[in-house]
């Protein structure tokens, strides 16, 4: 769903390489985007807080800091 595997079909052969299999590429590409995104379009502001990893170095799994931020108020010409 993310674009970090690559699909296989059922017999087990790729049938499309993951476009983003190292988490360097998801995390600039893909969640830097998205949190700047989000960040400049809502009241959210999301930070990523930290990022848990397998014995293997391998990412498991992610800690996002999600907090309210003030939205400026709109002028209004009087």
């Amino acid at each position: 769903m993310l674009g970090l595997e690559s699909i296989k079909n059922p017999v087990g052969n790729v049938i499309k390489e993951a476009p983003l299999p190292v988490w360097a590429n998801f995390q600039q590409l893909a969640l830097a985007v998205a949190i700047l995104e989000i960040t400049t379009k809502t009241n959210l502001k999301i930070k990523l807080a930290s990022t848990k990893r397998s014995k293997h170095r391998r990412v498991v799994g992610l800690n996002l800091l999600i907090k309210t931020q003030a939205v400026p108020k709109a002028r209004t010409n009087q």
